[in-house]
């Protein structure tokens, strides 16, 4: 079988919920990153974590106006790391 690079997709983005990313706001995170063949990573300036990782994601201390990067390797990264 030959060796096939996949395409990553790295994409900003800034947290905009007032109370940063909490329990709720992960829970929703993570349903919408397992709809997808591509794993998502969410990193932020302290920490990295698999984007279907609820206590990763809490582990970020992503607070309103912090700013992660998206990264999307995989056959759907580009709808991966749009949310689409």
């Amino acid at each position: 079988m030959p060796f096939v690079l996949m395409p990553t997709i790295r994409r900003s983005l800034t947290v905009r919920c007032e109370h940063g990313i909490h329990l709720r706001v992960a829970s929703r995170i993570v349903e919408r990153a397992k709809q997808f063949r591509s794993r998502l990573w969410l990193t932020s300036p302290q920490a990295s974590t698999e984007a279907t990782s609820v206590l990763g994601l809490l582990n970020l201390g992503a607070v309103k106006g912090t700013t992660l990067v998206i990264t999307a390797p995989g056959a759907d990264s580009h709808e991966a790391a749009r949310g689409q």
